[in-house]
């Protein structure tokens, strides 16, 4: 029988605030970073970006607390029992009598190899691992002489599932959100050629859109129309877009072509916005010809029609296997064991 000495065992500094570094990039990655762009300089929020994010970010914040569980910020030896202090929740004092199992196995990521120990208790499990812990001999010399040897198992507390479930439950209603949302934002337009107009003022700004270094196309700014941005897809014409940006020449006058129901819209606003127009990128204006003195002249030769906003079948199909993987991951964590307190 090991000897038990009153004694407080931390984490690795590393490895606790490499934890929490990645949940603070997570966090801004995951919800931050995508309301700033939805809402920075917009006059109405771009819901459709925003909507389709959190529905995506919100299976990561499932997955999250399942990592997190398995960090064992520290432990807290007395003469009866211990104090246990898991990554993400209080610290609670548990007697050595409440081991029931135990389970350690190796493993490794890309960085490095390790011990792994699980201790599984009546009413709780915790990870300590051999590369977090100076100690981890002695920590698993103490623990192991309670409870059983057995085989690794996925184990849940009910704090632990409840917490899961709300997740899961948040995750479906937004993607729910999502989908009434795709209905309420098309435009429901016939098969009618768009009515077109073009509009001159002088360019403040140009540049590219970019995807994992691949043109997507160019935006341009005017000086009469700072909050709204011209775009030109790549896709709607057959001239390269490349040389655009360079081709622009700042602070002179350019001809835009544009939907004229966009400009009655948005930029002269004599005609009221559609739900969709307003919460679908209402900053953004589609461009489909584009002339400046004798220094360029492109236009696209796809016909152009008015604009749908959004197509709610095809999201409701996508989104709908969303709402199956939540309802997978349901199924998942009611087939882990529950630990419950006696």
């Amino acid at each position: 029988m090991v000897g038990v000495h009153e004694e407080v065992y931390r984490i690795k500094a590393a490895y606790l605030y490499g934890r929490w570094g990645i949940m603070a990039l997570l966090l801004l990655s995951s919800l931050v970073i995508p309301y700033k762009i939805a809402t920075d300089g917009q006059a109405y929020p771009d819901l459709n970006l925003l909507l389709t994010c959190y529905s995506i970010a919100g299976f990561l914040w499932i997955v999250a607390p399942f990592d997190s569980w398995t960090v064992t910020a520290y432990i807290e030896t007395t003469s009866d029992g211990f104090w246990l202090k898991k990554l993400g929740q209080k610290a609670r004092w548990h007697p050595y009598s409440a081991i029931m199992a135990y389970n350690e196995r190796p493993n490794s990521t890309r960085m490095e190899s390790f011990d792994e120990l699980t201790l599984y208790l009546t009413d709780a499990w915790f990870v300590l691992r051999s590369n977090e812990y100076r100690d981890y001999a002695d920590l698993k010399d103490l623990f192991t002489q309670y409870g059983k040897a057995g085989q690794h198992q996925n184990v849940i507390t009910v704090p632990e599932r409840n917490l899961i479930r709300w997740l899961i439950g948040a995750t479906a209603l937004i993607i729910l959100i999502n989908i009434v949302f795709g209905f309420l934002a098309h435009n429901d337009t016939d098969s009618t050629p768009a009515h077109l107009v073009t509009i001159r003022d002088g360019v403040s700004q140009a540049k590219e859109i970019r995807n994992k270094g691949r043109l997507k196309g160019v935006t341009i700014s005017l000086i009469t129309y700072p909050n709204f941005s011209f775009y030109l897809s790549r896709r709607e014409y057959t001239d390269s877009l490349a040389y655009l940006v360079w081709a622009v020449d700042m602070g002179q006058p350019i001809e835009l072509t544009i939907r004229e129901s966009e400009l009655r819209r948005k930029l002269s606003q004599t005609e009221p916005l559609t739900f969709g127009d307003k919460y679908s990128d209402f900053r953004m204006v589609d461009v489909f010809a584009a002339q400046q003195t004798t220094r360029f002249h492109i236009e696209s030769q796809s016909p152009v029609y008015e604009p749908k906003r959004t197509n709610p079948i095809l999201r409701t199909m996508l989104l709908g296997m969303l709402l199956i993987l939540c309802w997978t991951g349901w199924v998942y964590v009611d087939q882990h064991r529950l630990l419950r307190a006696t």
